[in-house]
C-alpha cells in the first residue's frame, strides 16, 4: 500500500487543476504541486519528453530539481489532465475528478498495482482534476493496447489486479466515498451518445463483423438499464469501469492498471466480462473464459470478497457483456482500427452469451 497524500498550505494563487496547459508547464506551479504533503520541492527547469492523447493529456517531463528537494520526487514524472476545450464533457461528467480522488483517497488503501502519485488536485468549479505520477517508461514498463497480443497468463495476472480492487472494497460503505457510484443508471438516463447515433455507428464499419442482434443502440442502452436494475440487489464494490487492454501496463513486478476516470461502484462481473472479452482475441476468449472466471473467483476470495458459486457467477458474467460493448460503441476519439477491434470482440462476446436475452431486452 502507498502512504496517503496529505494537503499542505499552498499559495492563494495556486490553481489546483488549471485548464490552461501553460499554467501547468511552469516551474512555479510544478514546484508548489510537488511540495504538497512533503518537504519543499524546487523545480528549476524541465524538458517535455512526450505528449500523449487522445482524451486526457499525458505529458512526460524530465525535471531539473533544486538541490535538497524532497528525495522521493523522481527526475521524470508524468502529468495527466484535460486541457482540450473539446473535452468539456469529460469535466462535466466528473471523470477527471474521480481519477484524482482515486489516487488521493483510495489507491493507498488497496493492493492494486498503480503508478505512484505525487500530486492530486481538483478544481470543483471547472470539474478539472490533475495528477502527477511516476513516469513508468524509464523503468521499462510496457503499455498494452487492443493490438497487443494478450496471453491467458497475462489475463490471469490482470484479473488478480481486478480481484484486489473488488475484494478490497467488497460491499464497502457507500458513504465513505460518495463520489464513487454506479455509472450504469447514469449512462442510461444521460446517454453519452444518442441511441440513434449509436445504431448508426454499429451499422457502420465498427459493427460489420457482428450479428444484427447486437447492432442496435436502443437495445444496448436497454441492456445497460437492465444491468443497473440487476445490480441494485447484489454484491458490489469499486470497479475500474474501463478495463480494456489499453489500460494495462506490464513492469518488472508484473501487471498494473491505469486510467481510473470511469471508477464506479457495481458488481464485479462488469469489469471481468469487459476485461476478458476486450483483452483476448475471440477464439482465445471462447476457449479459456470459464477457466479464467474460475481463476478470478479464487483470487477474489483471496483478496477479501465472497464470490458466488461458479454457476451463478457464470450467469452474472454472461449478462454483463453489453457494458463493454457500449463503452466502445460510443468511442469517437480513438483510431478506427482499435475501435473496430474492441467492438468486434465485445459484441461477439455479447452474442455468444446471449446477454440481451438473459437481461430480458
Amino acid at each position: 500500500m502507498r502512504e496517503p497524500m496529505t494537503a499542505t498550505a499552498a499559495p492563494s494563487t495556486f490553481p489546483p487543476a488549471p485548464l490552461d496547459v501553460e499554467r501547468v508547464l511552469n516551474t512555479e506551479w510544478l514546484s508548489t504541486a510537488l511540495s504538497q504533503g512533503r518537504a519543499p520541492v524546487g523545480v528549476r527547469g524541465f524538458e517535455v519528453i512526450e505528449t500523449l492523447g487522445p482524451s486526457a493529456l499525458k505529458i512526460r517531463l524530465r525535471l531539473d530539481l533544486e538541490p535538497g528537494s524532497a528525495p522521493e520526487v523522481p527526475a521524470q514524472i508524468c502529468i495527466k489532465g484535460v486541457f482540450d476545450p473539446a473535452l468539456k464533457g469529460w469535466l462535466v461528467s466528473g471523470a477527471q475528478k474521480a481519477e484524482a480522488w482515486f489516487y488521493r483517497d483510495v489507491a493507498h488503501t488497496l493492493s492494486v498495482r498503480v503508478p505512484h502519485c505525487y500530486y492530486s488536485g481538483v478544481d470543483e468549479e471547472t470539474g478539472a482534476g490533475h495528477i502527477i505520477m511516476e513516469d513508468l517508461v524509464p523503468q521499462g514498463a510496457r503499455f498494452l493496447s487492443a493490438m497487443s497480443p494478450y496471453t491467458v497468463q497475462q489475463a490471469q495476472e490482470s484479473l488478480d489486479q481486478l480481484a484486489r480492487l473488488h475484494g478490497g472494497t467488497w460491499n464497502s460503505d457507500p458513504t465513505a466515498a460518495p463520489w464513487v457510484n454506479s455509472k450504469l443508471a447514469y449512462f442510461f438516463a444521460n446517454p453519452p451518445m444518442p441511441p440513434s447515433i449509436l445504431t448508426e455507428k454499429m451499422q457502420g464499419e465498427r459493427g460489420v463483423m457482428l450479428p444484427e442482434s447486437v447492432r442496435n443502440g436502443e437495445r444496448i442502452y436497454a441492456a445497460i438499464d437492465a444491468l443497473a436494475r440487476r445490480d441494485e440487489g447484489i454484491d458490489s464494490g469499486f470497479l475500474h469501469g474501463d478495463s480494456h487492454a489499453g489500460n494495462v501496463w506490464e513492469g518488472s513486478e508484473g501487471i498494473g492498471l491505469v486510467d481510473w476516470q470511469v471508477l464506479q461502484r457495481g458488481n464485479w462481473s462488469i469489469d471481468v466480462a469487459y476485461h476478458i472479452a476486450a483483452a483476448l482475441d475471440v477464439e482465445d476468449r471462447r476457449r479459456h473464459e470459464r477457466t479464467l472466471l474460475a481463476h478470478y473467483l479464487d483470487r477474489l476470495a483471496a483478496h477479501g470478497g465472497t464470490p458466488p458459486a461458479f454457476d451463478e457467477a457464470w450467469q452474472l458474467y454472461r449478462a454483463a457483456s453489453p457494458y463493454g460493448l457500449l463503452m466502445w460503441g460510443i468511442t469517437l476519439r480513438v483510431e478506427s482500427h482499435i475501435v473496430n477491434q474492441f467492438v468486434t470482440r465485445l459484441g461477439t462476446a455479447a452474442a455468444d452469451h446471449d446477454a440481451f436475452k438473459l437481461l430480458g431486452v
